[in-house]
């Protein structure tokens, strides 16, 4: 007996990361970060992606309006909130909460899958001078 797509109106979604649709997470510096979408539209729902950036690569300090789940694929994430600092590796994963003001780099070229369980913004926290 076969249950198929008993549950399901959608089908299983397979992404190889190779032959994904790279793009520019900043767009005149291609080689420095890229991101490869799959699913959702990150303006209205939730959504799925791929990110990958060389070594060196650091993510200024920001917010989201819905929560972040990222896995790490290879390479190290440093992920920092307010000092407290996680080194993250392949396998890890952590949650970032909605409204969390964090930052984090990538000592070393490193991909990561993101998720995003709303809508999504990228809130840059200006420093205080």
């Amino acid at each position: 007996m076969s249950i198929g797509n008993a549950w399901s109106a959608d089908p299983l979604l397979i992404v190889h990361p190779v032959s994904t649709n790279w793009v520019p997470c900043i767009p005149d510096k291609p080689d420095v970060c890229q991101l490869a979408p799959f699913k959702g539209d990150p303006a209205k729902e939730a959504s799925y992606r791929y990110v990958r950036t060389a070594a060196g690569f650091v993510f200024p300090k920001h917010w989201h309006i819905s929560a972040e789940n990222l896995v790490v694929i290879y390479g190290t994430v440093v992920i920092d909130e307010e000092g407290r600092e996680a080194a993250l590796h392949p396998g890890d994963y952590v949650r970032i909460p909605v409204k969390n003001v964090h930052w984090g780099s990538c000592p070393e070229p490193c991909m990561f899958y993101l998720s995003i369980d709303g809508p999504d913004s990228f809130n840059v926290v200006e420093e205080k001078k």
